[in-house]
Order: C-alpha cells, then structure tokens, then sequence
C-alpha cells in the first residue's frame, strides 16, 4: 500500500475530493513520517478519515517511547484530511491533545478523525489514536459505515494512544496564494 491510497475521488455526499488528492499529493511531510490513508469521506456535510503510521527509529525518544510532537504530527495529518473534505483549503485554528499511552518502536497507530460540527468556515474535529495490538494486524480495509461507525468494529477495542480535538477555519483562498 502506498502513501496515499484511500484518497477517494467523490465523497458518499457527492463533494469533490480533488482539493484533498492534491493538498495529500504535496504533503512531503506525512510522506516522510510513513503515513498511510485507509479512508477520507464526506457524509451529511462532515469529514472523516482513517489513516494509520508505523513508528520507526527516527520517531523514538530517549525514553524508548514515540515523541508526543511526532503523535501530535501524526494527529494534525489525520485533521488535515478530514476537515479538507469539504472542497475549500481548510487550516487549524486552535488544537489541543491529551496523551494517553505511550507506543514504541515498531508499534502500529491508526487514527480515526471525524468532523463533529461545521458551520460557516468553522468545524471542529476529533482524532483518536489506537495502538494495534501486539498479535493483531490492521485489516486491509478500514472504513466507517453510513452511521459514521468504524468497520471493522475490534478497532474501537484497541488501546487509545491520544485524544486530539482541532478547530478549523475554510480559508477564502488556497494557502499557496496567501
């Protein structure tokens, strides 16, 4: 799997996904950290995403665990995605995190980022992180159902690594341009 292979072409809702293709195409930052993209989609007017990273040596600290700016790195990736969905080039305004549990070398995170709420140029947006347990493997399609929930479900189960919430603003032209 590359990069960049959930990035659909149409969301369920009919919103145009070439913004997001292409903002994801240029991103060599994500490129860099190993993140993959299992799924962006629109439904009723809000985003969502799954992406997934695998922490390699370049992202351990000196206390053997993953360091909290390359989870948050990760985690603002996963906002990126889904707060673009909207087809307008779409920043953080405000983002806090919460740690929760430490990963290690060689541990696999995936983050589900969904879009609780958008109004205007406004939207706020949750990521949860989960390690993939020791044993498990990641399913070769992760997706959410017309509900919104995660499928496959044993994902929901697996430990939560951090918590991020991001408060977006849709710029009214492309950062490029700013």
């Amino acid at each position: 799997m590359t990069w960049h292979d959930g990035l659909r072409e149409e969301a369920t809702d009919g919103t145009d996904l070439a913004h997001v293709r292409e903002m994801w195409r240029t991103d060599g930052a994500s490129e860099h950290m190993g993140i993959q993209v299992h799924e962006i989609d629109r439904v009723g007017g809000l985003g969502r995403s799954i992406a997934s990273m695998t922490i390699n040596e370049t992202m351990v600290n000196g206390h053997g665990t993953t360091h909290g700016g390359l989870v948050f790195a990760f985690c603002d990736s996963v906002f990126a995605l889904t707060c673009n969905t909207s087809g307008q080039p779409t920043v953080a305004a405000h983002c806090d995190i919460d740690f929760i549990a430490p990963t290690r070398l060689g541990e696999v995170v995936v983050g589900l980022g969904q879009e609780r709420a958008a109004w205007g140029r406004n939207g706020i947006t949750d990521v949860v992180v989960r390690r993939v347990p020791e044993g498990a493997h990641l399913p070769h399609e992760v997706t959410f159902d017309e509900d919104g929930r995660v499928t496959p479900t044993e994902i929901l189960e697996w430990p939560v690594v951090a918590i991020f919430t991001g408060r977006s603003r849709a710029l009214t032209r492309s950062p490029k341009q700013a």
